[in-house]
């Protein structure tokens, strides 16, 4: 595989210091240089002509390279190759005949190198790699400087580098990732598979200057292509886009685990992990399956005892599956009377029925109904009418009773 490089874009840079900025990347250890030419058509977008490249070119001896944006790459290419630029790079998307565009900068005594868009199918330029020294992946869509790397274009990278591989040409045409690239991404990129790495915002924003941004790219892309490790982590890639990346079961700061299962197939009980996160004071800290706490204990004490669950019930709700909670108890407020006694029976009915509402009224009612007893009411609750068939020990074979709302207050306060 090819050496990594580091290739600063200029795009960022305050146009009328243009002079001071190629000089400052010379010192500071870049690889070659980028230009962004941009048409306003291909992209949005107006940089870089011909001449003011031309202007740089006796300020540093590094190699220039231009990211021709445009829709016309025939047509601009020698302008450019005369202002010195030693690399072209032209987009699969703007050439109707690949090929012929290739084989015209060869003939301008230049190197020809091809990109492709983020949308663009890697195997488009499969058939053009003995042409080109080099195969630009686009990190970002083109057009503006300063854009989030798109992660998703690894895989893109890797199929790239492997088409490389299998063509023989492993020593001879790098692979190039442009857009997003910084500390914090490099090497997602460069473990894929690419090598020469356009930066532009990163390097100019560094708060310690060019040369700790050259040098920590070049640190973070090394790391990742050898397979040692650095001390800077990779957010694009552990944030798994945003989004916590989950710890597995079996790790030494899983906390549950999953045993047993209801009878609806669902796992319903959790014991603890097979290790404890350590405790900060000391110590360390044993999980309560039955509390879901982790008390502290003094390193060699035994485990603290588990509490014992209290009765509980399962249920199940959409987002979590089953749970268990504590069994709620029943609140028998509404408790009718046995019917041993039709007096206490009749009044303690009376008393329920003008003192709930409706739907109450309903739900008693038919309760009664079904042990032969009949509840009527007015819609106003102001008076209820029960009627109530004897046990063999009362009074008349019926009883029929109306009783207003105040009067069934008053009956259900008297012993």
């Amino acid at each position: 595989m090819r050496p990594v490089q580091i290739a600063p874009s200029v795009l960022p840079v305050d146009f009328s210091k243009l002079g001071e900025a190629i000089v400052a990347l010379d010192a500071a250890g870049v690889d070659l240089i980028q230009w962004d030419v941009m048409d306003g058509q291909f992209v949005p977008n107006l940089t870089f002509g011909p001449d003011i490249i031309a202007s740089t070119r006796h300020l540093t001896m590094k190699p220039y390279e231009a990211h021709l944006m445009v829709l016309t790459p025939d047509v601009m290419a020698k302008r450019y190759v005369e202002a010195g630029c030693q690399r072209l790079i032209v987009h699969v998307e703007a050439c109707d005949h690949l090929h012929r565009t290739l084989g015209n900068i060869r003939e301008l005594g230049a190197t020809a190198a091809v990109a492709l868009n983020p949308s663009t199918p890697p195997d488009e330029v499969e058939h053009v790699l003995d042409l080109v020294d080099l195969v630009l992946v686009m990190t970002v869509n083109p057009g503006f400087g300063g854009q989030s790397y798109i992660a998703s274009m690894e895989p893109k990278i890797r199929i790239v580098r492997e088409m490389i591989n299998r063509a023989g040409l492993a020593d001879s045409v790098d692979l190039e990732v442009d857009g997003g690239i910084s500390p914090a991404t490099v090497r997602g990129a460069a473990a894929a598979g690419a090598n020469v790495l356009i930066a532009g915002s990163a390097l100019f924003k560094d708060p310690q200057g060019l040369g700790h941004a050259v040098s920590e790219i070049r640190a973070g892309a090394t790391a990742a292509t050898t397979g040692t490790s650095t001390t800077r982590n990779n957010p694009a890639r552990s944030s798994n886009n945003g989004r916590k990346r989950p710890v597995s079961i079996g790790s030494p700061f899983t906390r549950k685990v999953r045993t047993g299962s209801s009878k609806s197939g669902h796992d319903t009980r959790c014991t603890a992990a097979t290790a404890s996160p350590p405790n900060m004071s000391g110590g360390t800290r044993t999980f309560d399956s039955s509390t879901g706490v982790s008390p502290r204990m003094p390193d060699g004490a035994a485990t603290a005892p588990t509490k014992k669950r209290p009765p509980s019930v399962r249920y199940f709700t959409s987002s979590i599956g089953y749970r268990t909670v504590s069994k709620p108890s029943r609140n028998k407020s509404a408790t009718v009377p046995k019917r041993s006694d039709s007096t206490a029976y009749s009044t303690k009915l009376v008393s329920i029925c003008s003192t709930r509402p409706t739907n109450t009224l309903r739900n008693v009612s038919g309760k009664v109904h079904d042990a032969g007893m009949v509840v009527t009411a007015d819609s106003m609750m102001s008076a209820v009418s029960v009627s109530v068939p004897p046990p063999s020990s009362s009074p008349p074979s019926s009883a029929i009773g109306a009783i207003s709302a105040s009067n069934a207050s008053e009956a259900l306060s008297s012993p």
